[in-house]
């Protein structure tokens, strides 16, 4: 079940964290490779740009303290691999 969930939770979980730290926010031309197609990414960046806006948002202040765009705006910066 690792393989099969976890490490693909655990790209999402990694780049969401990287997302909301505002890294990409200091550093405009830094690029990510992320293997595997991301992993759960791209089923989870609209999560992340809902939780940005929602009306609860001070329940959350890590999901817009550090970041002025929504977090899909950032997948730019990342590439994906399709192997």
């Amino acid at each position: 079940m690792l393989q099969l969930v976890g490490w693909p939770t655990e790209t999402a979980l990694c780049v969401g964290r990287l997302i909301f730290s505002g890294l990409f926010e200091r550093h405009p031309d830094l690029r990510l490779v992320l293997a595997h197609g991301g992993g759960a990414l791209a089923m989870l960046i609209g999560r992340m740009d809902l939780a940005r806006i929602a009306p609860r948002y001070e329940a959350n202040p890590q999901c817009y303290e550090h970041i002025t765009r929504p977090p899909s705006t950032y997948l730019r910066n990342i590439y994906f691999d399709s192997m």
